[in-house]
């Protein structure tokens, strides 16, 4: 009696990406779903200004826990690398207007630096099954609140890896705002 096993899966073709002159978009892209993956676990309510001025997002959080302000909100500047690691965190480079913004010291709303290293082949970002959607990148945050002032047209800011980005992280930022402290 002969067995006929089961033929073997013919390898996939390669995958057609789109827009490859268009990849630092897709980074930000990339990283923005991410945040909005996070807020959503969260409870927090993401909103995009319609006019660039150096935030990306403005997130909001309603709690009954806050004291200082009904709803607590977070301005968040994303910024995406693919450059390696240091051994604290990720370092970048972001424009003087925009660390000057960052760092303003007791700023009416809060704002943070959120640092994503994205892998520099696509077909790196994601790894999704039939049970789960993996994304193969952490984000990291830093408040530049009260930093010093930098001569450097692009000062060097690192998100130290003690401070990873994620649900946990984002809910206890804004019950610290909530409650009139810092993220």
């Amino acid at each position: 009696m002969s067995t006929v096993g089961t033929p073997a899966p013919l390898p996939l073709p390669p995958i057609v990406r789109g827009s490859p002159k268009r990849f630092t978009d897709l980074m930000e892209a990339y990283q923005e779903g991410l945040v909005r993956a996070i807020a959503a676990a969260s409870g927090v309510v993401v909103s995009r200004p319609e006019i660039d001025e150096g935030i990306d997002l403005t997130l909001t959080h309603r709690s009954d826990v806050h004291t200082h302000v009904e709803s607590a909100r977070l301005e968040v500047q994303l910024k995406s690398t693919y450059t390696a690691s240091t051994t604290t965190g990720f370092s970048v480079q972001i424009s003087r207007d925009r660390y000057d913004y960052l760092r303003t010291p007791n700023p009416s709303i809060a704002k943070i630096l959120i640092v994503m290293s994205v892998p520099p082949s696509q077909d790196d970002w994601i790894h999704a099954t039939d049970k789960r959607a993996r994304v193969h990148n952490a984000a990291y945050w830093v408040n530049l609140e009260g930093m010093p002032s930098s001569a450097a047209a692009e000062p060097t800011v690192t998100a130290p890896f003690t401070q990873r980005f994620d649900d946990r992280a984002l809910c206890d930022m804004m019950v610290r705002i909530g409650k009139g402290g810092a993220p």
